[in-house]
């Protein structure tokens, strides 16, 4: 499907896509700046998003991963700015880096059942309106501007072990330019091992959650 659909502001709604069975791999640009698509089904056959595949594709209003998909490339649904819901799948590996960038209109994700393991540079960077995140027991590093100049107002972290975050110059950070005053949930027995962590506690304010 290489350029067939890239760029087509004539595509409106594209569940039938969800019968190309015989692709596992959603090809680079592969829509492109589709501005007039807001509605998509993937196949299941897909393990594999490639970078800028629904880049700008800015009436997209949700979409779910299929549940094969491991890897989700740099660039993928970056500027969807009306795509308020995304359904992450167990089985996803990977999310790189500005994959969500500026995706203006989302406002929690939910990332706890996935094997993601590092928030990449950039990944939600943008996304204003983002206020919840949850990630699972799986996370282990933030990439600076992860969640940059997002709305962000409560982090739950449901790993006992605090991801790693980076630490760079003094305009940078996966938080950076958030609110100052946000909530961080850990689990109950994690508390004061955040608390005491150089980076997190200067973070927000960390309180147990029971998950």
């Amino acid at each position: 499907i290489d350029g067939v659909f890239s760029k087509n502001e004539s595509i409106i709604a594209f569940n039938e896509f969800q019968y190309f069975t015989g692709l596992s791999t959603i090809p680079p640009k592969a829509f492109e700046s589709c501005t007039n698509l807001w509605k998509i089904k993937l196949p299941e056959s897909i393990t594999l998003i490639e970078s800028d595949a629904f880049y700008q594709c800015s009436s997209l209003s949700n979409i779910k991963i299929p549940s094969n998909v491991t890897s989700i490339a740099h660039g993928a649904f970056e500027k969807c700015q009306k795509l308020y819901k995304v359904t992450f799948n167990k089985n996803l590996e990977v999310i790189g880096s500005d994959a969500f960038c500026y995706c203006t209109a989302l406002e929690s994700i939910d990332l706890s059942a996935t094997k993601v393991s590092i928030i990449n540079n950039s990944t939600f960077r943008g996304c204003q309106n983002l206020q919840t995140v949850h990630l699972g027991s799986s996370i282990t590093n933030l990439g600076n501007l992860a969640f940059g100049y997002c709305g962000i107002t409560e982090v739950y972290i449901n790993s006992s072990t605090p991801p790693e975050l980076y630490i760079g110059s003094a305009s940078s950070g996966p938080f950076y330019g958030c609110s100052e005053v946000f909530i961080v949930y850990v689990p109950q027995d994690a508390v004061e091992t955040y608390k005491a962590h150089s980076v997190w506690k200067t973070v927000g304010a960390i309180l147990g959650h029971n998950f």
